[in-house]
């Protein structure tokens, strides 16, 4: 089913994700891709988060924790607000090291 306008998020910080500090100690950069539906509310359902793939499994999980707080602008089809099935990549990106 085709959507007039996708699922989105509120604002830039309405997904609040934590970095796994000892992923982000060391440098390591990743990359998550998850699969979940937004509501007609905006809301992440409950039960329908999943992996698609994962770089490593602290930054899967960072990202599990934090999409249930996260606030999404429902998808509309039609002029109503429907839920949607999303597939979105979560980028981490570790400050560059200095090596001197």
């Amino acid at each position: 089913d085709q959507v007039d306008s996708a699922a989105h998020l509120a604002a830039p910080g309405a997904l609040n994700i934590e970095y796994p500090p000892t992923l982000f100690a060391a440098g390591l950069s990743g990359l998550v891709v998850a699969e979940y539906v937004v509501d007609t509310l905006g809301h992440v359902e409950e039960g329908t988060f999943s992996l698609v793939s994962s770089t490593h499994p602290l930054f899967s999980e960072a990202v599990r924790m934090a999409l249930p707080r996260a606030g999404y602008v429902p998808a509309r089809r039609q002029g109503g607000r429907v839920r949607q099935l999303v597939h979105q990549p979560f980028e981490f990106t570790a400050p560059k090291r200095d090596h001197r």
